[in-house]
């Protein structure tokens, strides 16, 4: 619906409360509040009377209405109201602060919108509510008192992607029925201990949370989803989980708190996908009852301080694995060539340990590296929420999230990768991603021909290590590769000319190697003019370089392979003088014996 078709045409200053796009002609604001206080209607007559009757259902055609304002006003038709939604992008509510909400509603779905920045007051009026979705309403208030009390009947509570404000209740057991519990990214403080026996979702990432960790959380026996992430947590990890209990336990985590001690072994369950353990203070070896986490598919303990070595079992037990990441422990010992038979695995990050050993050439073998992945949103977790909590009075379920599109309830799993440099967190895009990041061990040998074969790469890193040799002849084959770090390492030989078929490569650092001889000048390498990236190979010339290739001045000590040949001659003839000087001291000796 536009403008014109409502037959304002250029009339539109003279229509209070309408406002339109003026390129689009589209109607996007929509002000029919009452204005003046209900005493003023009877000093000024009638002029003023408020709207009444039902809502036209001609209000549903506005599809580009982001401004709704019916405040104020006597409307009717809603006595019955059960499902109240106004979720879209950056749409704006204004009910009033006293509007009266219909007594029986118990969905009320506000995502998106611009419900804040106070908390709706009239909300303590629905006792019947079981549905309360206000994620990422511009809410930066602080929770009322009331709010985990005026509706025993809560299911679903999301107040996510807020600034919400408060102290979170020492127990929710009295809301029994309450199986989401959603308040990430917002900035709540202290600590849930008693929770109902019902809950199956709770996502309190992203907040002040301080504390140990509850052990009550063990013993909830329909718990899918415990993601407790980026918050304060102190002490050990409950070693108290069991797989019996909790047989729906698909995804935890525990990351970015400051958590200490082992790994708990009670963390076995068969049906958990998603195991984040990441940027903690974590010691201890890797549990051998990970092995029965058979569902698994992604793994994240980097940024810890756990040893030992890379376990074989990985390879057997672990073969949903999608996502490893060990980054910055203290793990020793060689990379098990068996994880080449990992065939869904598309992110490896070994980065700041201890390994040693060369690269096994059976990494060659990683299948998910070598085609193109699914092209898909990475929400399952979030859409099967519905499949888990039954809501009675819904007869489809798709009311909740469709009239958003972005979906921002449920548990999205993330990753972070060091990409170009940089440290990049990837969540919707995770299952796009194909990474091998050895950086920062004590690798040696050359580096593996077998891993030219990964055609989908986008990502590889083995800087910071030993490998010596060239670099392989197939390297042109890794078309996708978008990033490069070969930095820091004894590399010798020359950059070859195959690599200017990399047209999606826009990082490279190929520092402090041995390389040689001139740099590329076409294809990919004209768009990467950054000296820094070939610093410390002393006989490499060309342009992003100063040193002309006729002219370049090799420091002593260095040896490059074009004077392979004149070095040999050298060591022949000085070993010729060595056995001269050797045999006269041989001969002086004996001749000076058989004198005495």
């Amino acid at each position: 619906m536009d403008c014109y078709h409502l037959g304002l045409g250029k009339m539109l200053r003279i229509w209070r409360g309408i406002q339109c796009d003026n390129q689009t002609g589209y109607v996007v604001q929509l002000d029919l509040g009452n204005k003046r206080p209900l005493h003023d209607m009877f000093q000024y007559g009638p002029r003023l009377e408020p709207l009444n009757g039902e809502i036209n259902p001609a209000l549903l055609g506005l599809k580009h209405l982001q401004y709704l304002d019916l405040s104020m006003n006597f409307f009717g038709g809603l006595a019955k109201l059960q499902h109240l939604g106004f979720s879209a992008n950056e749409f704006r509510v204004d009910l009033g602060s006293q509007w009266v909400p219909p007594v029986g509603l118990n969905t009320l779905a506000m995502w998106n919108s611009k419900l804040g920045p106070g908390f709706p007051s009239w909300i303590q009026k629905l006792e019947n509510l079981s549905v309360a979705a206000f994620s990422n309403a511009g809410i930066s208030d602080t929770l009322p008192d009331w709010f985990w009390n005026f509706s025993k009947n809560l299911q679903l509570v999301d107040l996510s992607y807020n600034d919400i404000k408060g102290k979170l209740p020492a127990s929710l057991e009295h809301l029994s029925d309450l199986r989401y519990v959603g308040l990430s990214r917002n900035s709540f403080e202290g600590s849930v201990s008693r929770f109902p026996a019902n809950l199956e979702y709770l996502l309190l990432s992203s907040n002040k949370i301080a504390g140990r960790i509850p052990e009550t959380l063990c013993y909830l026996k329909k718990l899918a989803v415990l993601d407790l992430s980026k918050n304060q947590l102190i002490g050990e990890i409950p070693d108290c989980w069991n797989h019996s209990l909790q047989p729906k336990l698909s995804t935890f985590d525990l990351s970015d708190n400051q958590l200490s001690g082992g790994i708990p072994t009670t963390i076995s369950s068969p049906s958990l996908a998603y195991l984040h353990l990441n940027n903690n203070n974590l010691s201890g070896e890797l549990p051998l009852s990970l092995r029965n986490c058979r569902a698994l598919r992604t793994l994240d303990l980097g940024q810890n301080k756990l040893s030992g070595s890379i376990p074989t079992w990985f390879a057997k037990s672990l073969l949903n694995l999608e996502v490893l990441r060990l980054r910055d422990n203290m793990i020793v010992g060689d990379i098990p060539p068996e994880l080449g038979n990992l065939t869904n695995l598309r992110v490896i990050d070994f980065a700041y340990n201890h390994l040693s050993g060369t690269i096994p050439y059976n990494l060659g073998n990683l299948r998910a590296m070598k085609f193109a992945p699914k092209i898909f949103y990475n929400t399952k977790v979030a859409l099967e929420i519905y499949d888990k909590i039954s809501f009675d009075y819904i007869d489809n379920m798709e009311i909740l999230y469709l009239v958003s599109n972005k979906l921002l309830i449920g548990y999205m799993d993330n990753v972070n990768v060091n990409l170009k440099g940089r440290d990049v967190r990837y969540d919707k895009l995770l299952p796009l991603l194909i990474s091998i990041d050895l950086s920062r061990n004590e690798l040696c040998g050359e580096i593996p021909e077998e891993l030219m074969y990964l055609s989908y790469l986008q990502n590889l890193n083995l800087s910071g290590n030993h490998l010596m040799g060239r670099i392989p002849d197939k390297i042109g084959l890794l078309l996708r590769l978008e990033s490069l770090d070969l930095s820091k390492n004894d590399l010798s030989g020359a950059i070859l000319t195959t690599m200017i078929t990399l047209s999606f490569l826009s990082h490279l650092n190929l520092s402090y190697n041995n390389l040689s001889g001139k740099i590329p000048d076409s294809g990919q390498f004209l768009a990467l003019p950054d000296p820094s990236i070939y610093f410390g190979n002393y006989a490499l010339c060309g342009f992003p370089l100063d040193n002309d290739c006729e002219n370049v001045d090799k420091p002593p000590g260095v040896r490059y392979p074009k004077d392979e040949d004149e070095a040999e001659k050298i060591g022949f003839y000085m070993s010729i003088a060595l056995g001269y000087i050797l045999g006269f001291w041989v001969l002086w000796g004996v001749l000076l014996l058989n004198k005495k």
